[in-house]
Formats: structure tokens, C-alpha cells, sequence
């Protein structure tokens, strides 16, 4: 009879037991929740980003430019712009940028120093100044002029 009641001892879970596994679930199911709930402002964010077009003086867009962006630190990127003059650099480290941008027919622009900050997007709008035409004219002259 001391065996039966042995192993029933042994199967059977005591108050204290079932109480204890039901707060460290509660905590479990808690803290999860927390982390979660943390977690969500996180990916909320927009990410960092530096986007614009690019006119001409009469506010034309430029289609084709060569866009190249550089930081302080070293990160370098290009890209073109679309048919309507449109650009973007996505997933940019946050930090201080100089945009230049190159297109036939019109001077190269060089920005002024942009600040981006972690989760912000910059949108800028680019103008380009028609390139100046370069003429050179010669005159010669032979030291024989006709004398009135």
C-alpha cells in the first residue's frame, strides 16, 4: 500500500507546482508582450532618405542627369534621373551629404552641405543654370589696310 500511494504522489502535481508554472507563464506571456510592444515604434520609421527633382530655370524637368551623392564618410552614390526629372537615395546612414549633379547641355550643381538625421527624408528641389556657350574669335589682321 506504501507503493500505490508512493506513485500516486509521484503523478499528481501539488498546488504549489501548478501555481509557480502559472507565473512563470504569466510573466513569459508579459514580457513578450513588452518586447512587442517596444519593438513596434521601430519599424514604424521611415527609413533615411534623400529624394527631389531636378528643373531648368524655366522649371522644366531634367530627365537623364547623372545625380551623385557623397558624405563626409565616405559613402558615395549615383543615380540618374526619370523621364520627369526625378531622383532617390533610400537607406542612407544619417549624416551630412553634398549632392552634384551633371546633365549636357547645362552647368554641373554642387548643393550646399545636407543634413539628414536617422528616419528623416529630405526632398529637395534641384535648379540647373543653362551651360554658358564658349565662342572664340579670331582677327587677323595682314598690316595692309586700304588709306583714305
Amino acid at each position: 500500500m506504501i507503493r500505490s500511494n508512493t506513485r500516486k504522489n509521484i503523478h499528481s502535481k501539488s498546488p504549489e507546482r501548478e501555481t509557480n508554472f502559472r507565473c512563470f507563464l504569466a510573466r513569459a506571456i508579459a514580457l513578450s508582450a513588452l518586447s512587442l510592444f517596444l519593438s513596434v515604434p521601430v519599424f514604424a520609421q521611415t527609413s533615411t532618405s534623400i529624394k527631389g527633382e531636378i528643373v531648368d530655370e524655366n522649371g522644366g524637368k531634367v530627365s537623364g542627369a547623372d545625380v551623385r551623392l557623397r558624405s563626409r564618410t565616405g559613402v558615395q552614390l549615383s543615380t540618374a534621373t526619370t523621364s520627369d526629372g526625378a531622383f532617390e537615395f533610400r537607406d542612407l546612414p544619417s549624416g551630412q551629404y553634398l549632392i552634384e549633379v551633371q546633365a549636357n547641355g547645362f552647368a554641373t550643381f554642387v548643393s550646399d552641405e545636407i543634413v539628414v538625421e536617422r528616419g528623416q527624408a529630405k526632398q529637395l528641389q534641384l535648379t540647373l543654370k543653362v551651360e554658358g556657350i564658349n565662342e572664340n574669335i579670331v582677327v587677323t589682321c595682314d598690316g595692309h589696310g586700304a588709306a583714305r
